[in-house]
């Protein structure tokens, strides 16, 4: 039987940006360098920021999402 290659379901699995609905806003957290480096490239300089946790209101946040799933990050 042919063995899975934990790296990529380890990978497949593993969140690179933790999104928390807040209500009026919602919060990005990028935990790999990889949604790091995403943020810088495609987010807005003047962005609100709490500590290295991007702040979003709601009426952005699904495009956001969506923009980050369509570049392959895994959001949770």
């Amino acid at each position: 039987m042919p063995r899975r290659n934990s790296h990529a379901l380890q990978s497949q699995n593993t969140p690179d940006v933790l999104v928390h609905n807040e209500g009026t806003v919602f919060l990005f957290n990028p935990l790999t360098a990889r949604a790091k480096r995403w943020m810088e490239d495609n987010v807005h300089p003047d962005s609100h920021w709490f500590g290295t946790t991007l702040v979003v209101e709601h009426r952005f946040a699904w495009a956001l999402a969506q923009g980050m799933k369509d570049d392959g990050l895994v959001l949770q």
